[in-house]
């Protein structure tokens, strides 16, 4: 199948394929050429993909493409293992605690913890409700 390979006009960086249908014909003269440049190659999208950049790069089976490891892919991955032990609530609570230890060590001035007081005292008592064993005329 033609596709037609998208690059950055200034990097030469592959971004990207597009391929018409059978109902619709696209073409390199079709595309904006404003910030990027095309090249047009034979490739089946499912069992093959370009690596590479405009000058360099090349069709390979899926196969044998290059794994990538994104930075996202990392922080997700650590996300997901810390989330695993330490739900949310978990964190906070932790702390929390650390916190109101800091606070009370240090003898802070409580004009300026307002907006602490006010949050932890919103909190405490729906910790107290959560932990309470749960009636049918609850919900």
């Amino acid at each position: 199948m033609n596709v037609i390979l998208i690059f950055n006009k200034f990097t030469d960086a592959y971004i990207g394929m597009t391929y018409g249908t059978d109902a619709m014909s696209l073409t390199e003269a079709g595309c904006d050429d404003t910030h990027f440049k095309y090249k047009t190659v034979v490739l089946d999208p499912d069992t093959e993909v370009w690596e590479g950049d405009f000058n360099t790069g090349q069709i390979k089976p899926i196969s044998q493409q290059t794994t990538v490891i994104s930075e996202t892919e990392l922080d997700a991955d650590c996300q997901d293992k810390v989330f695993r032990q330490y739900r949310y609530y978990h964190q906070l609570n932790v702390v929390y605690g650390v916190l109101d230890n800091l606070i009370t060590a240090a003898a802070l001035d409580e004009t300026l913890l307002a907006d602490y007081r006010k949050m932890r005292t919103y909190i405490q008592p729906l910790k107290i409700r959560e932990t309470e064993p749960k009636r049918s005329d609850d919900f």
